[in-house]
């Protein structure tokens, strides 16, 4: 059982990991930023696809604690709340370390809305 899970809690990371690495590349794209909600459908669907024979494809925690509500069933509920959020904040640290320097930021435009970069340096 513990094969299982481990199985369930690296898909899952892995695929949370694609799904936000392209919503960050894509959306901060001139040229693709438009495209981004047809980038995460085709992800969707080859996701659904390949991934739920492995662990039932949540993404969503929420998704999984009603199916586990109703069906009383709450063995491994902690893959689906862990290994989406882990691959999404990891996804969100390779894109600022990807992009770092990259991007010129106008001190003007940043007194009302901060940068994710800026954010993410100054630690909050």
């Amino acid at each position: 059982m513990e094969y299982v899970r481990g199985v369930a809690f690296i898909a899952e990371v892995a695929i949370s990991f694609a799904l936000m690495l392209t919503v960050l590349f894509a959306s901060n794209h001139d040229l693709l930023s438009r495209y981004t909600p047809y980038f995460v459908g085709a992800l969707y669907a080859i996701f659904i696809t390949l991934e739920t024979p492995l662990s039932g494809m949540s993404m969503n925690p929420a998704r999984t604690s009603g199916s586990a509500f109703l069906g009383r069933y709450w063995h491994a509920l902690w893959v689906y709340f862990l290994a989406p959020t882990l691959g999404m904040l990891v996804a969100a640290e390779f894109f600022l370390r990807v992009r770092r320097g990259t991007q010129q930021v106008d001190p003007k435009e940043t007194t009302k809305h901060e940068t994710a970069q800026q954010h993410h340096e100054i630690g909050l």
